[in-house]
């Protein structure tokens, strides 16, 4: 895997398996075999994409994600969960479904199987309240990140309560800048949706819009590869996650590709009398022993970009 992404990728982060609970539709008829035979088949058809979640209703599939790293699938994925919480039990005891997704990837799955069975113990297949789910994560020391559905399923959706601007003001704060990533919609309709709503209400700086597949067909998620609502500029695994999550400018709506022969040369340049100085968007480093004149760059960098005089730092002896 690179250590810099140059190319915006399909990340599906939400796909039911054949061992759902709440399962229906064609993956359930499968055994776990000829379902990841199948699932692999679709994923390698499709270069874009980069990273998966199976994210079964109130468990982790366990057998599933084993049966990929037995078929020796080349995907990244994250393990994640499809989970049934109930935030306010006086106020709206309607059960939402978060995703919920850890630090576990194909290189570490086997390390973290007394986790992921004591979670399928703790949920049992069932419903939670937020405080318990949050505080047994905590305690587990486990790292992770959380995607509500929001504005889908009816009662099960979490804006269903924010009824009026009073309310949602109110009551908004519960739900950023804590522990929500990012909102998860489905389709261009609802994103737009999604965006308004954030608008409305200021959100928008808070809180990234995603869209994944939400399969539980095949035709569904083949529908989502080769035609995906966004792409994702970050590394495809947790920490590219986590940026994602934090920075939504990751989020894009359209593919991108940065030339293998163009990376130093992606933002422009500062010129310095006949010498010109290229910068990447990525990471930008000054290299320099004391006195040799980092500081003076980055002053004219700044002058350049601005058109504002030189800092003048003098030094008494």
């Amino acid at each position: 895997m690179e250590s810099i992404q140059n190319r915006s990728a399909i990340w599906d982060m939400h796909i039911h398996t054949c061992d759902c609970p709440k399962g229906s539709n064609e993956f359930v008829k499968m055994n776990r075999e000829k379902y990841i035979e199948r699932i692999i088949e679709i994923f390698e058809s499709n270069s874009d994409l980069e990273l998966f979640s199976f994210t079964d209703h109130n468990q982790i599939s366990i057998e599933v994600y084993r049966e990929y790293i037995k078929q020796n699938g080349k995907t990244n994925f994250l393990v994640g969960v499809e989970q049934d919480v109930i935030f306010d039990p006086e106020d709206d005891p309607d059960a939402k479904h978060l995703l919920i997704y850890f630090d576990i990837e194909k290189h570490n799955f086997e390390n973290q199987i007394d986790f992921m069975n004591d979670y399928n113990n703790f949920v049992k297949k069932g419903t939670v309240t937020v405080h318990d789910l949050l505080s047994y994560l905590i305690e587990k020391s486990i790292k992770f990140v959380l995607s509500p559905h929001a504005f889908k399923q009816g009662k099960r959706g979490i804006e269903n309560k924010w009824t009026t601007e009073e309310i949602t003001v109110d009551k908004a704060h519960k739900y950023t800048g804590q522990f929500f990533c990012f909102w998860e919609a489905q389709g261009y309709s609802q994103i737009a949706k999604a965006e308004e709503f954030l608008e409305n209400f200021n959100l928008n700086n808070k809180i990234s819009i995603i869209s994944f597949s939400d399969s539980n067909n095949f035709t569904k998620l083949i529908n989502y590869i080769n035609q995906p609502t966004q792409y994702f500029l970050s590394l495809p695994n947790f920490k590219g996650l986590e940026l994602v999550a934090s920075e939504n400018r990751r989020i894009l709506s359209k593919r991108y590709e940065v030339a293998s022969g163009n990376y130093g040369n992606l933002i422009g340049k500062v010129t310095f009398g006949e010498n010109d100085i290229f910068f990447s968007n990525k990471l930008n480093c000054i290299i320099g022993g004391r006195g040799s004149g980092k500081s003076i760059l980055l002053d004219s960098v700044e002058y350049s970009a601005n058109g504002r005089p030189l800092v003048t730092v003098e030094k008494s002896t």
